[in-house]
């Protein structure tokens, strides 16, 4: 599936699924991901300035303090240290609310709407609902590690939706979970196989600070994605073309 050019026809929202087909998780979301990142490639990589910077302190520091700190107590506290500790947590919680407000961004460009950088880090008062499903779905997944590692597989596949559904349908916690296991229980080992791709391929650009521009954008993008995949936009309620 391609992405229109800003002279061409509207987004790919705006056209009803060839034949009715019914919906499909596919492995080549994350090749649709990149296509649409590169379209609006500077708002996404801008949008990711904050993680990248709190990242990369992280990252320095990280580097620099076993030669600067040489404390035998490796729990020590100093200056460095708490600048090291504060800037990994930093970067984590940014982390994880931009994942959930470009999943919004990257349904909103498909729609046909524009984006700004900024809405990475609009939840538009779905924090709480988002915490409390990203605390259960962790959990589900360290209880799944129980398992040679194939119950956390499972866990990730059946709740690639529950992101998508709480920012985009406002879905509760418990109800959000509910419905992404309900809508991929029958598409598993697809949903498996797609979880585990796009975590690697997230993981993988994470290693380098600059890389997380690309893949923490495409990660959210394959969520938006394939929550399109199950609830089509009827072209009736698709905005005006705004460029691609």
């Amino acid at each position: 599936m391609g992405f229109p050019g800003p002279e061409s026809t509207p987004p790919f929202a705006q056209y009803p699924r060839p034949f009715a087909r019914p919906p499909q998780v596919r492995i080549d979301l994350i090749g649709d991901a990149f296509q649409l990142f590169s379209k609006d490639w500077k708002i996404w990589m801008v949008a990711t300035l904050p993680v990248v910077a709190a990242g990369g302190i992280s990252t320095i520091l990280g580097l620099v303090l076993p030669f600067v700190d040489r404390s035998s107590d490796a729990f020590s506290l100093t200056p460095l240290s708490i600048i090291y500790y504060l800037a990994s947590i930093i970067s984590g919680i940014l982390s994880w609310i931009a994942v959930g407000g470009m999943t919004r961004m990257a349904v909103r460009r498909l729609d046909g709407f524009a984006i700004r950088p900024s809405e990475a880090y609009q939840l538009n008062g779905n924090f709480w609902n988002y915490l409390g499903a990203s605390l259960m779905v962790g959990l589900m997944g360290m209880l799944g590690v129980c398992f040679f590692c194939i119950g956390a597989l499972i866990v990730g596949g059946l709740t690639l939706l529950y992101i998508p559904l709480i920012m985009l349908d406002r879905s509760s916690a418990v109800e959000s979970i509910s419905r992404s296991i309900d809508l991929l229980k029958p598409q598993l080992w697809p949903a498996i196989a797609l979880a585990f791709v796009v975590g690697l391929v997230y993981g993988l650009g994470s290693s380098v600070i600059v890389g997380t521009m690309v893949t923490l954008p495409a990660y959210a993008i394959t969520l938006g994605l394939l929550y399109r995949e199950f609830f089509p936009l009827p072209s009736a309620e698709a905005a005006p073309v705004t460029g691609f």
